[in-house]
């Protein structure tokens, strides 16, 4: 059977709109029917591109593969029908929380050293103004920093504040991610 015969119709035009490669449809395919609705809605409702979808995609089949469940059922949990329903939130934002939670549940160690980092940044108790960004997947060794200063002194409160931030520690736990 044609992995094309095994996908839903919904599914072959989502992926063929997206351009999606044969190794994807073909980890689709194995999807059960209601597996690939609810991804063809997840997709609609946050008008994935190829790369999100791809990734929230392989995501959802590594950890049902892993854990032995049904992506149907992992992409029909409180968690992601509260993202998928919250009307307050912009569809950018929801993407981003969806990531977020996929993320934790595919990589569970990535996401302990992300609630770390998250920790000792908070930890620091920095001006709101002042944005440490790391990583998004742990791809890069790298922090990054951004504030705006309108003068000389407010340029020095800043530096001054970001003495409270364990850079060590951020780089420690980035180094060695076990």
């Amino acid at each position: 059977m044609a992995v094309q015969d095994q996908c839903t119709s919904d599914m072959q035009k989502t992926l063929e709109s997206l351009g999606a490669d044969d190794y994807l449809r073909a980890r689709l395919g194995r999807w059960t029917p209601l597996g690939q609705v609810a991804l063809v809605n997840l997709t609609r409702t946050l008008a994935l591109g190829i790369n999100k979808f791809k990734e929230v995609a392989e995501w959802v089949d590594e950890v049902a593969l892993r854990d032995g469940v049904d992506a149907a059922g992992l992409l029909s949990t409180p968690e992601v029908l509260d993202i998928l329903g919250d009307v307050k939130q912009s569809v950018p934002l929801k993407q981003k929380e969806l990531r977020q939670y996929f993320f934790k549940l595919r990589f569970p160690q990535w996401a302990r050293l992300r609630d770390q980092l998250d920790t000792i940044v908070s930890q620091a108790r920095l001006p709101s103004d002042v944005s440490v960004q790391l990583p998004d997947n742990f791809e890069r060794n790298e922090i990054r920093v951004q504030f705006v200063a309108r003068s000389t002194q407010d340029f020095k409160e800043r530096l001054q504040k970001l003495q409270n931030l364990d850079v060590e520690r951020m780089f420690q736990c980035l180094s060695s991610p076990s």
